[in-house]
């Protein structure tokens, strides 16, 4: 049945063998009922780093083979969640081989017809059961209790409304998030058991009730949150980046507690996570939540108290209507686009424009507009773009997405008068268009990613003061390269992540350049820093550095102990880097490593594994010696007690 842990299960499996080195390829597929066999193989591709991201462009046809030919010969372990029907297994099967090489698939279904058709033998079914009434505290226990300990004046109690949960694990961790929200009493456990302690109902029935009463719980500005997930079509990846600004620009939530909107949405949805209303579907490499989703009993309550409480997305009156989200090609509207004149958010990626959606100048109100144009080398957004006075978010990509080709977004010159603005996104974005003399600055924005040739002059900076998120892609002649005054980037003391991209290999863009020291992730590729140079940069507040396509040249990287104090994630990709001096000081909390195409570098540095944070060393399989002395870290880690590390070997 739904919710008694099948999907659990799974993960905890899928997630073990994705630390070792059994398996050569994994990848999770979610299902449900609503099958589509390109986003089956699509998501496949997305789950493994196995494949070019770019197949998911190709036919349905190009996809299966790609598929097909990178798994043959090789041991995988591919997860098939929420199956349905039969008939997916008899469309996907025949392309994943059996050569003896010990692959394995999981499959879950709440359906036993589908089990017995993919395993007709039974050999392999593993049947849920529920929990006993002791696993059923001890599960209750851990997740309300950080670490496990439950006052003893709560025990009795706790074991009782754990008992009512009837040992769906569901049940129990959507109570156990109700739990959490009280005082911890007595008196207001007991409230809580009366509450959940339900005779004479199904197990569905009881589900339903807990649920409903989770929700009634939350306090009024989580509700209209929550609610607006439940318009996300089933087992979909909702990611956390754009909900929040939909909600932001449906008005759900106001800053507080001295905290910039998209902080204040961030911590409001880590609520509903504590809550166990909403999944937590993939993390960050910082360990910030990237993606939710939603249990199918759970979605089915959102829809069902919105539809009871006439939540805006229910009411089919384009009048009415305030948010329309395309989640397939080929979606069509009710009528013109200006004729949903209360429209706060319109995100039309799934739709391809051929020229800028004039109507939108005339939706007052909107505040989110994203759409994509087609495959044209140039799109200019209209000069009347200015005129829609709340925008907050505009997102453009074309459906060709390469830095190669010169797709590119134009902004108009107005774009500097639109004071509400947050984020301006693309794939890639033009130069930027010299401001007006008269113009404010946009002190609310926060992301401008990704932007060609950018000039960081102190006027355009001052422009942009309150910046967080900075993408920019340079592709002009190496003779330009001091015009961009890329040392007055210091001056953006709130930016917190940098992205630069190089495409024309030549002499360094980036000597003796000052970061700001805000900076909380820099990625960097092509720009040919001199690892020498490099190495006298301190990053106090850096959490993740990935350096990839020769960002760091040279032989040779010393690092100091004022290099990287807070640096989590390390990723060098594609360098000729042959020998790495360092000290485990250097970097005292690293808890992930990466390397990837480093060929010359023919070992990691011993007293790598002597930092007491490191979790993970991957490095690229093709590179045997650099393997092996991953592996002779972890070995010796080993040998001293210590089993936390990890060591993958990155297949491409």
């Amino acid at each position: 049945m739904g919710g008694i842990g099948k999907t659990t299960l799974a993960r905890q499996a899928y997630d073990y063998h994705s630390k070792t080195q059994h398996f050569d390829i994994i990848a999770w597929v979610t299902v449900s009922q609503n099958y589509s066999a390109q986003e089956f193989f699509s998501s496949l591709i997305v789950s493994s780093k196995s494949f070019e991201k770019e197949i998911r462009e190709h036919s349905i046809e190009e996809m299966r083979l790609r598929v097909f030919q990178t798994l043959k010969g090789r041991r995988y372990l591919v997860v098939i969640d929420d199956m349905w029907s039969t008939n997916v297994w008899d469309d996907v099967k025949t392309y994943f081989p059996d050569d003896n090489k010990k692959s394995r698939i999981i499959v879950t279904t709440t359906l036993f017809d589908v089990a017995d058709y993919v395993d007709p033998s039974g050999r392999h079914h593993h049947k849920m059961r529920l929990m006993e009434e002791e696993q059923s505290w001890d599960l209750l226990r851990k997740k309300v209790f950080t670490d496990g300990s439950c006052p003893p004046e709560l025990v009795s109690i706790g074991k009782v409304i754990a008992k009512s949960c009837r040992g769906l694990p569901l049940a129990i961790v959507v109570t156990a998030g109700l739990l959490s929200a009280v005082d911890l009493h007595p008196g207001s456990w007991q409230d809580i058991a009366k509450k959940v302690n339900l005779p004479g109902t199904t197990i569905d029935e009881h589900i339903k009730e807990i649920l409903s009463l989770s929700y009634t719980n939350l306090p009024h500005y989580l509700r209209p949150c929550f609610l607006y997930m439940g318009a996300f079509p089933e087992d979909y990846k909702i990611h956390v980046s754009k909900l929040i600004k939909l909600c932001l620009a449906e008005g759900f939530l106001e800053p507080r507690d001295n905290k910039s909107m998209e902080e204040w949405a961030e911590a409001c949805f880590e609520k509903l996570v504590k809550r166990s209303l909403v999944l937590v579907n993939k993390r960050k490499s910082n360990g910030k939540i990237k993606s939710y989703s939603l249990h199918d009993f759970v979605r089915k309550m959102c829809i069902g108290k919105a539809e009871l409480e006439k939540f805006p997305r229910t009411n089919i009156s384009s009048l009415a209507i305030r948010s329309i989200i395309y989640f397939e090609d080929g979606g069509r509207l009710l009528g013109t686009l200006d004729s949903y004149k209360m429209l706060r958010a319109l995100d039309a990626l799934k739709a391809k424009f051929k020229t800028f959606p004039e109507e939108v100048i005339r939706l007052f109100h909107l505040r989110y507009l994203a759409f994509s144009y087609k495959s044209i080398s140039s799109f200019p957004i209209s000069k009347s773009i200015s005129k829609v006075h709340n925008l907050q978010t505009l997102m453009v990509h074309s459906d060709k997405r390469s830095m190669i080709q010169p797709y590119r977004v134009h902004l108009p010159a107005e774009i500097w008068n639109m004071p509400n603005l947050r984020h301006l996104v693309s794939f890639v974005f033009g130069p930027l268009p010299n401001p007006p003399d008269v113009t404010s600055p946009l002190v609310n924005l926060q992301t401008l990613s990704v932007v060609t040739n950018l000039k960081c002059t102190e006027e355009i900076l001052k422009m942009i003061p309150n910046l967080k998120k900075l993408g920019i892609f340079y592709d002009g002649e190496r003779k330009n390269w001091p015009e961009y005054q890329l040392n007055n980037l210091f001056s953006l003391s709130q930016l917190e992540k940098l992205s630069i991209t190089v495409k024309n290999r030549g002499d360094s863009l980036l000597e003796d350049l000052i970061f700001p020291t805000s900076l909380r992730k820099l990625t960097l590729r092509g720009c040919i820093i001199s690892w020498e140079n490099f190495g006298k940069v301190s990053w106090p507040n850096l959490q993740v550095l990935k350096l990839r396509s020769h960002a760091c040249e040279g032989d040779i990287w010393e690092t100091n102990e004022e290099n990287f104090p807070e640096l989590k994630v390390l990723l060098i990709e594609t360098t000729n880097l042959q020998i790495w001096e360092t000290e485990s000081s250097h970097f005292p909390v690293l808890e992930t490593l990466l390397l990837y195409g480093c060929e010359k570098l023919r070992e990691i540095p011993d007293v790598i594994g002597e930092i007491d944070t490191l979790q993970l060393i991957e490095v690229d399989g093709t590179n045997k010696s650099l393997l092996e002395s991953a592996n002779r870290i972890r070995e010796e880690q080993e040998s001293y007690g210590n089993f936390g590390l990890q060591v993958r070997s990155y297949r491409s």
